[in-house]
C-alpha cells in the first residue's frame, strides 16, 4: 500500500459514484421506454 493510495481511493469513489448515477439513468430510461 502506497501513501498516495488515499488520493486514488477518492478518485475511485468519485468514478464509482458517476458509474452508479449513469446506471440509474439508464435503468430509468429503460423503464420509461416500456
Amino acid at each position: 500500500m502506497l501513501p498516495s493510495n488515499g488520493c486514488s481511493d477518492i478518485l475511485l469513489r468519485q468514478r464509482m459514484d458517476n458509474v452508479s448515477k449513469l446506471a440509474v439513468k439508464w435503468l430509468l430510461s429503460l423503464l420509461r421506454s416500456y
